[in-house]
């Protein structure tokens, strides 16, 4: 990983940005620009717009599970996922969401209505639900699985969101 982590780094600057990461290959390709950043935006815990070694192997790690997930759910081996194998494939990632949610998430990725999502459009949907995770999870220090927001509270993590790209 240090080697990869090293040849991504092209500026020397020990760190690498959206642009750098652009071309990690996810599922034989690169994942380009809107994956790196959304990528970015969820293992950048110190809000520097890059991601350091350790926050790299997170990201790694998220990946290669993130595409584990995808191929065994591409039940026809399409490259892409409907509805049903999303689903599939987002339970075993580790994101227990209803079907109509699932459906309604993936929506914006499918804008020619054609019921089925790419890889790469996979890996940003895996992204935006596991920053809106790590908020949950920030709000329910119970660990209830539940949380009550405020009017108040409820802006601030959207405002947030929408400063993240979410």
């Amino acid at each position: 990983m240090q080697a990869w982590f090293s040849a991504t780094d092209t500026d020397r600057s020990g760190s690498i940005t959206a642009n750098e990461l652009a071309s990690m290959p996810v599922m034989n390709k690169p994942i380009g620009f809107v994956t790196a950043q959304a990528l970015i935006k969820v293992f950048d815990k110190d809000y520097s717009g890059k991601i350091d070694f350790n926050e790299y192997v997170a990201l790694n790690q998220f990946t290669n599970k993130m595409q584990a997930a995808f191929y065994q759910s591409d039940r026809d081996r399409s490259g892409s996922l409907d509805f049903q194998e999303i689903f599939n494939a987002l339970v075993q990632a580790g994101f227990q969401l209803q079907f109509p949610t699932i459906q309604a998430i993936c929506s914006k990725y499918d804008p020619s209505r054609t019921g089925r999502i790419s890889a790469d459009s996979f890996v940003q949907i895996c992204a935006q639900l596991a920053s809106i995770r790590s908020i949950f999870e920030w709000n329910d220090q119970q660990r209830s699985g539940r949380v009550t927001f405020s009017l108040d509270q409820l802006s601030h993590i959207v405002i947030h969101l929408f400063e993240r790209g979410q």
